[in-house]
């Protein structure tokens, strides 16, 4: 049986645009997160911890070394982070 020659450009088309949406797509999610692959299976310590993170450093993937915070941190920490 021959082959339809015909349908070999939009199957192409097709499986390139697949291709470049998952590309743009992970790219995208990746861009978001500080360029880290994104987080699974989230519990409640790793939510507390992003929220810690976010108050040092602005972003909840960003994470700092130094033991000094923000005089503002201190203030905001009364309350429980629940």
């Amino acid at each position: 049986m021959p082959t339809p020659w015909e349908a070999l450009l939009p199957f192409a088309l097709v499986t390139i645009m697949f291709g470049a949406g998952g590309t743009l797509l992970n790219v995208s999610q990746r861009a978001k997160n500080q360029w880290k692959p994104p987080r699974y299976d989230i519990d409640s310590w790793d939510t507390v911890m992003m929220r810690r993170d976010k108050l040092l450093t602005g972003h909840a993937r960003g994470q700092v070394v130094s033991q000094n915070c923000i005089p503002s941190y201190t203030l905001r920490t009364r309350s429980p982070l629940f």
